[in-house]
């Protein structure tokens, strides 16, 4: 049987890891050149709407579960939190493919999978979940688990509704002419 310090200095390293690259990438949805208009803008590549209101929900979510699991502070709430915003990205990144090389949802995966993981397996004795005495029940844990990926399956189709059509260079011309040559559109006029 392993040591216990090893199993607790295991989940330390793993809930420091996971929350505080998770808080990070929340953070740059607000502080990467451009802000949450940029963030906005890579929600509409990806297939969704929101705009900057989505994106800030998103990286709010994003910072304070990373920082709750950092410190781990009720564990199982921060987890969904993290699981909710990821379930999201894989969703949503799935339609380019697995690999990150190409746009895909691994990194995303990874995030929403290790976000499960702690949040079924618990902080550890090293948290102030363990300094506070919060200790969740089975059934606790695997609601605010099964809580993270409900949100996340539940917001997808809600900002894919929210994505508004690009408008076409001209409003006179079919869809199809817009997205035509030059020459070809010159054609289409004669």
């Amino acid at each position: 049987m392993r040591s216990p310090d090893l199993i607790n200095s295991g989940l330390l390293i793993l809930r420091i890891l996971l929350g505080a690259l998770l808080a990070a990438h929340g953070g740059l949805k607000f502080l990467q050149p451009g802000g949450l208009g940029f963030e906005a803008d890579l929600l509409v590549k990806d297939g969704l709407g929101g705009g900057r209101p989505a994106a800030a929900v998103s990286g709010l979510t994003q910072v304070g579960a990373g920082a709750m699991l950092c410190a781990g502070l009720i564990t199982p709430l921060a987890a969904a939190g993290g699981i909710g915003a990821m379930s999201v990205a894989v969703l949503a990144k799935g339609r380019n493919g697995f690999w990150v090389m190409t746009d895909g949802a691994e990194f995303p995966l990874i995030f929403a999978a290790l976000a499960i993981v702690v949040g079924l397996v618990g902080p550890g004795a090293w948290s102030l979940d363990h300094a506070l005495h919060i200790f969740p029940s089975t059934w606790e844990t695997l609601a605010a688990v099964g809580l993270g990926l409900i949100a996340g399956v539940a917001t997808f189709p809600v900002l894919k509704q929210m994505r508004r059509p690009s408008p076409s260079p001209d409003p006179g011309l079919p869809a199809a002419a817009a997205t035509a040559s030059p020459l070809n559109q010159k054609e289409q006029r004669r």
